[in-house]
């Protein structure tokens, strides 16, 4: 259960991140058309309560802009939702970029080979940096509480 909430949780988080920073003109072109979509609903409005199939009157205005950010994003999330993903996104453009490219066999393997060393070296060098900056925070707590606390009492004792 907790794989299936991991899962839809990763796939909103990349949806959000497609919609807001990864592709701002489809989206600033979705509100532009869920805009005018509430115009011409407003516009045909009496035409579309005659017909009574929909109610499009009472429909707010941030429905029409969702609806215009899904339409402009259906292939972008048709794209999500189909493709397998590592989950690091240049990881995932160099696979992409190797996939396409016109190489041989050969040369495909060479190819992931190299992305394979270079991602193995930026996770050794990123344990190294993490145990580095967490030597620096221990020693950084280890002055701060000598300078707060041992210091004071330490001249308190001399000027007495």
């Amino acid at each position: 259960m907790d794989d299936l909430k991991d899962y839809i949780t990763a796939l909103i988080s990349r949806s959000i991140d497609i919609i807001f920073v990864k592709a701002p003109l489809r989206t600033g072109l979705g509100i532009f058309i869920g805009g005018t979509l509430k115009f011409i609903s407003i516009l045909f409005g009496p035409v579309l309560e005659k017909t009574k199939l929909i109610d499009v009157h009472d429909a707010p205005l941030y429905g029409w802009v969702s609806l215009g950010i899904l339409i402009c994003h259906l292939g972008t999330l048709w794209h999500l939702f189909s493709s397998e993903t590592i989950g690091d996104e240049s990881i995932d453009q160099a696979i992409q970029l190797i996939e396409r490219g016109t190489f041989s066999k050969v040369e495909r393997r060479q190819q992931y080979r190299n992305l394979i060393a270079r991602v193995l070296k930026n996770l050794s060098l990123e344990e190294k940096l993490l145990e580095h900056i967490e030597r620096m925070e221990s020693e950084l707590k280890n002055a701060s509480l000598y300078n707060n606390f041992v210091r004071p009492i330490d001249q308190k004792s001399d000027d007495a």
